[in-house]
């Protein structure tokens, strides 16, 4: 594996994937961002287990392939280059060099194969929603979403969507937000009402204000996953225990 990316463009890469890893990974792995160099660019991708995102960046290949680096000191290098090109280089042992003008390092990676993988999606199927108000939204209620409740269906947000209608609602059993927004939905949308857990919640609303106001996110399911398109990212999630999918063709309401 080799290619070469801007030094701005690998940072805010990194910035917008490292979200998802979890300082105490459980598994070692999980600690690291995926990288795949191929024929498309570069694609940085990052899971915990439940909650997974794919991004790609603009860079040169030289030679396909790919490797796991550790997100932190990927990061850390990452920011303390030049701003001018890097060049990355995958030699024996999955060990990495990392050169910019003058500046050397190398890091120590572990095979593909160990990464876990990202589910199979038809974003084909997925609802267009409007980026900003979904970012709004997830801003005015993430507040009341509970880390500490057993029960799991608190641990997220309700998206529901339905006769034109956006609508989160989230609650720690004490307190309650609501927010709602008028939608344009392709005709045959039918109903959604699903639980969106806290962390993916969060990582969305970051990836949404990435984005022009005006712009799309296209959301959907794909077995127990349900995921969100936005822009060059896709992130998906597990579905909560006790959360559910309900869709229902509006010709047969």
């Amino acid at each position: 594996m080799e290619f070469v990316i801007k030094q701005n463009d690998l940072v805010r890469e990194l910035q917008t994937v490292t979200g998802v890893v979890e300082k105490r990974a459980t598994l070692p792995i999980l600690a690291n961002l995926l990288i795949e160099a191929g024929p498309s660019g570069l694609s940085v991708g990052a899971s915990d287990l439940e909650v997974t995102i794919r991004g790609t960046a603009k860079a040169t290949v030289v030679k396909p392939g790919s490797v796991t680096l550790p997100a932190g000191k990927l990061y850390e290098i990452a920011r303390s280059l030049p701003d001018s090109d890097v060049q990355f280089k995958l030699l024996e042992r999955h060990i990495v060099s990392i050169s910019c003008e003058r500046t050397r390092y190398k890091i120590a990676g572990q095979p593909r194969d160990e990464f876990p993988k990202f589910p199979d999606l038809d974003v084909t199927k997925g609802i267009e929603l409007p980026a900003g108000s979904l970012r709004d939204m997830i801003e005015r209620v993430g507040f009341a979403i509970t880390t500490e409740d057993p029960r799991y269906s608190l641990h997220g947000a309700l998206l529901l969507i339905q006769d034109g209608t956006m609508t989160l609602v989230a609650t720690d059993g004490y307190r309650l937000s609501y927010a709602s927004r008028e939608v344009t939905l392709a005709k045959g949308a039918g109903e959604v009402r699903v639980i969106v857990p806290r962390k993916a919640l969060g990582e969305v609303g970051k990836l949404a204000a990435e984005v022009a106001a005006d712009s799309t996110v296209t959301f959907g399911r794909s077995g127990n996953h349900i995921f969100f398109t936005v822009g060059d990212h896709t992130l998906t999630t597990t579905v909560p225990e006790g959360a559910s999918w309900l869709t229902a063709a509006r010709s047969a309401s």
